[in-house]
């Protein structure tokens, strides 16, 4: 009796090899598609996140005058500001080419532009981080 692995009633239950497939769970086939959606979902999301950039930027006011750009920059901003980095008015491009403070004591960068004069919304981009890298740093 001690060399028993079984039950005596689970082996009279299954006394016929046709009785075994009574027991025997197949995994249902939405089960597998579940899963299928879902590991899909999951390298699809990955590989998302690893074509897609996330852009890091300052903002401020432009104010154009004779094709010379002056950005003055929102409170806050101004340890990120560099010579050489992107200013973006609109579709416009253009390349900071030196920082200072004004006598307000904000934050400015000047850039040389075509665009015409007056006043404008920028954005200087500083940095571009992929985004799988958020996620796992």
């Amino acid at each position: 009796m001690a060399n028993q692995v079984f039950r005596k009633d689970v082996l009279d239950k299954l006394s016929s090899p046709e009785q075994i497939n009574d027991y025997v769970h197949v995994t249902n086939p939405r089960v597998w598609v579940t899963l299928g959606a879902i590991v899909l979902l999951i390298v699809g999301s990955l590989i998302w996140a690893s074509l897609t950039y996330v852009s890091s930027s300052l903002t401020g006011t432009a104010t154009v005058r004779a094709g010379t750009m002056i950005v003055v920059l929102d409170e806050g901003q101004e340890e990120s500001l560099e010579v050489g980095m992107a200013v973006t008015v609109g579709d416009a491009k253009a390349t900071v080419t030196s920082t200072g403070t004004n006598d307000k004591g904000q934050s400015i960068a000047m850039a040389y532009t075509d665009l015409s004069d007056g006043k404008y919304d920028a954005r200087i981009s500083y940095k571009k981080t992929q985004l799988i890298k958020l996620l796992f740093n």
